[in-house]
Order: C-alpha cells, then sequence, then structure tokens
C-alpha cells in the first residue's frame, strides 16, 4: 500500500517516493538604458518613461532614484522611491523618471542608477546616458524696490529682491550692486543712492551670478525733485534819479 503524502519544508513524500519541490525566485525586468536628461535649475526635466515589471515577487517592488532625480509610479506623485505594488506575486506599470527641479547646476548626472529592487530578487538598473545629462543655470527674476524718487539733498537706501526660481530650494547668493546713469542727478555709495540736483537718472541693480544662477540687471527710473521753496534770485532793478 502506498504511503500518504506529507511535506517537510520543499521536501515532499508521495507514495514512498521523496520529492523535491524548487520554488522559482522572484525576478525584476526593467533594465535600460535613458537618454539624456537636461533642465534648468527650479524646473523639473521632462519625465521619461520605462516599462517595469516582477515575478514570483514576496514583496513589492521600488524604483529607488540617484541623488538629484526623482522617480512617480503614477505619473504625478514624485519622490525619491516608488512603489509597485505586488499581487499574486505580481507587479508590473510605468516607471517615470526625471531630474528634480532643485536638481544643482554642478552635480554629476551621467551613468547614475535608478535601482528595481525587491525582497530576495536580483536589483536591475535604469542606467543614465554616459554623457549629456545637465542642468543649466537659471536667471534670477531681479527688480529694485526701493523708493524711486527723493528731494535734493536727501537719500534713499536702496534694495532688491532676488526671489528662488519655481521650484528651486534656494534663491541666488550673488552681490547685488547699484549704478546711475548720472552722477550729476543721483550719485551711489554702496547701497544708498544720494540724490544731488533735480533731474531723473536711471538705476541699476547687477546681481553677480553663482554656482545656480546667471548674472541678472534690472533698472528703475529715479527723479531727484527740487528743494520745495527754493528761492531764485531776481535780477535786481536800478531806476535812474
Amino acid at each position: 500500500s502506498g504511503l500518504a503524502a506529507s511535506t517537510v519544508g520543499a521536501l515532499s513524500v508521495t507514495n514512498g517516493e521523496l520529492v523535491m519541490t524548487v520554488a522559482t525566485p522572484p525576478s525584476i525586468t526593467g533594465a535600460a538604458t535613458a537618454t539624456a536628461f537636461t533642465t534648468t535649475y527650479g524646473t523639473a526635466s521632462t519625465p521619461q518613461s520605462f516599462s517595469v515589471s516582477g515575478s514570483n515577487l514576496t514583496a513589492n517592488l521600488v524604483a529607488t532614484a540617484p541623488t538629484g532625480f526623482e522617480v512617480s509610479a503614477d505619473g504625478t506623485t514624485y519622490g525619491t522611491t516608488a512603489t509597485f505594488t505586488q499581487s499574486s506575486g505580481s507587479a508590473s506599470g510605468t516607471l517615470q523618471i526625471r531630474l528634480k527641479a532643485d536638481a544643482t547646476v554642478s552635480g554629476s548626472y551621467n551613468s547614475q542608477n535608478i535601482v528595481l529592487s525587491s525582497t530576495g530578487a536580483t536589483s536591475v538598473n535604469i542606467t543614465t546616458a554616459s554623457t549629456g545629462n545637465a542642468v543649466s543655470k537659471a536667471t534670477p527674476s531681479l527688480s529694485i524696490t526701493s523708493a524711486n524718487s527723493a528731494t535734493a539733498g536727501g537719500s534713499v537706501a536702496l534694495t532688491a529682491s532676488s526671489p528662488a526660481a519655481s521650484g528651486a530650494v534656494s534663491a541666488s547668493t550673488g552681490a547685488i550692486t547699484y549704478s546711475s546713469s548720472d552722477t550729476g542727478v543721483v550719485s551711489i555709495s554702496s547701497t544708498t543712492a544720494n540724490a544731488v540736483a533735480a533731474g531723473t537718472a536711471m538705476i541699476t541693480a547687477t546681481q553677480a551670478a553663482d554656482s545656480n544662477y546667471n548674472q541678472a540687471q534690472a533698472t528703475q527710473s529715479f527723479t531727484v525733485n527740487a528743494l520745495s521753496g527754493t528761492i531764485t534770485p531776481s535780477t535786481p532793478i536800478v531806476t535812474g534819479k
């Protein structure tokens, strides 16, 4: 008579025979090489799409981005990782990859690996192009924010605004200097405009370039008003006797 079947780990005994059942290991598909990613500081690059999948999985399929990049499993929410949920051992979807808006100009983006991983499976890489991945400098939206007029003999403390580029973490750190188109009307002393004489001059603010931003300039018309109540001497009239 045959023996009842019983299972011990990956081994089973059936009708007196020892049978070893070998489970198929989990695997990931999706290795690829991306074309070059390019963007300007403060703006995320155009995303590239890649089909990824896993079979015989025991855990979710996760894509992990290297520094300066971000990934998404739905094309809407981006982050350092993107997760494709496995069901009955399978997971699949479209992975979106892009350079982050705050990826710095000086970063290294060539030959970087976006790693596809899952517990127990051999990781697979989507690799960025070996050349051409780059972030260009942005140009600040510089504007002069101080008063644009003064009375002769007075002065104005000059100020300017240079906000961060949309999506960027930091604004330009470049020093801002000022100049006047007519020092006979308004002269500049560091960050102070000195009203010299009645008239109009152009004030120019120049912000130096830094590691993520180009040089920028802004101009503002500055009016110097004459002192109120100023008396202009008249020519005396001399009458004969």
